[in-house]
This record gives C-alpha cells, sequence and structure tokens, in this order.
C-alpha cells in the first residue's frame, strides 16, 4: 500500500497540469517523514562485555608472562564469572596448576597435566584453531616423554609441528631439544653403519668394539 501522502495521486488525472511536481512533492514528504522517525540504538552491551572480557584476558597473559600466578588466577576467576565456558582460561589455570608460564614449560613438565580437570574443560570449551593447540599440547607431552627413542623422521615431524602449532619463543625452546637429539642420533647412526662396515669387512674384533659403544637402544 502506498503511504497516505501519496495515495490520492492513485485517482488524480495525470493530464493535469502540475500533476508531476504534485507527486514529487508528496515524495518529498514521505522522505522527510522517514528521516524523523527515531532511529533505533544498536545494541552496545554485548560489544562492551566483550571488550571487557578480552582486557581481562589480556590482563591474565601479561601477569603469567610476569610470573604473576596470584594476579593471574584472580583474574581467571574474574572471566569466568562473567563467562564460565572460556575455554582460554581454563588453559591458563591449568599453566597455573602446574606451576609453569608457558606452554613450552608444561610440555616439558613431569606432571601428567592431560587429565587435569582444568584442562579438559579447556579441550571442552574451545574450538577451531585454539582447540587444534590444546590437542598438540598433549600429544607433545606425551611425545616428550620419550622422545629418545624417536625416530629423526618422527623428531622432525614433531619440529615442524611445534612451528605450526606453538608461539615462537615455545616452538623455539623445544626445537632446541629435538635438533640436540637428531644430531646425536645422526652420530650414533654413523658409530652403527661403521660397526657394519666392519662387519661386513670380517673384521670382527673392531665391529664388536664398535657395537658395544653404542646405547642400549642398538644392542637389543
Amino acid at each position: 500500500d502506498l503511504p497516505e501522502e501519496l495515495s490520492l495521486f492513485q485517482s488524480q488525472d495525470m493530464s493535469k497540469i502540475g500533476f508531476i511536481q504534485d507527486i514529487l512533492h508528496g515524495i518529498k514528504k514521505v522522505l522527510r517523514k522517514e528521516d524523523e522517525q527515531p532511529k533505533v540504538a544498536e545494541p552496545s552491551g554485548v560489544t562492551a562485555k566483550s571488550n571487557v572480557l578480552e582486557n581481562l584476558i589480556r590482563r591474565i597473559v601479561m601477569f603469567i608472562h610476569d610470573g604473576d600466578s596470584k594476579s593471574a588466577a584472580e583474574y581467571c576467576e574474574k572471566v569466568l564469572d562473567q563467562n564460565m565456558e572460556c575455554g582460554i582460561v581454563y588453559y591458563y589455570k591449568t599453566l597455573l596448576e602446574c606451576e609453569v608460564f608457558s606452554a613450552a614449560d608444561l610440555i616439558l613438565k613431569d606432571v601428567d597435566f592431560t587429565g587435569s580437570k582444568n584442562f579438559r574443560h579447556a579441550l571442552s570449551f574451545s574450538t577451531g584453531e585454539e582447540k587444534e593447540k590444546l590437542d598438540f599440547l598433549a600429544r607433545a607431552w606425551k611425545f616428550m616423554g620419550s622422545f629418545k627413542s624417536k625416530s629423526v623422521y618422527d623428531l622432525k615431524t614433531f619440529s615442524a609441528n611445534c612451528d605450526k602449532y606453538l608461539d615462537a619463543n615455545d616452538a623455539k625452546i623445544l626445537n632446541k631439544i629435538i635438533d640436540k637429539r637428531i644430531a646425536e642420533v645422526n652420530a650414533l647412526e654413523q658409530i652403527y653403519n661403521s660397526g657394519l662396515a666392519e662387519l661386513e669387512a670380517k673384521n670382527y674384533k673392531s665391529a664388536i668394539e664398535i657395537f658395544k659403544s653404542l646405547p642400549e637402544v642398538y644392542k637389543d
């Protein structure tokens, strides 16, 4: 239906002088009326709350970076009071629970955090890249528990995943350990291969001495 200001033109004669001017005048009245309608304000409560939570989380990160576990724990609870399903905060609580301040320290910690209630909550309430990182942390902790028995291929794959899922500093710490182990494995394999060469040359006494120098993992 046409607005009231324009409905009268439906029954008017278009041949009437000034008809078009009258229509244009009527349309302008409608437009002015629409412009004068009060604007409905966009709800800002959700955005404001989101900004507050983001700032609180930044404070948590700052406290953890500074080693201030007491303040970090306090601000974790402030966030959870407003959003009890904030997965990243449960991750920070896992760090505090294990008395560490970085992902690398958590992975290297001689404590199984993967069964922690806080870590389970972190996994449960996280999605996307955040959840992928948490899944990797659990795998990485198990990997580092037995990394000295891993092949060079496995070590290199793990190193690449550190670069993919961890912050640069955390990845650097772990990759330094992995690179050292890769160098050790390569050196041991060279010794092992030299022993094989002596064996093939029927230098049995020399081969025995070489094989005796290897760690137990090569003697099984």
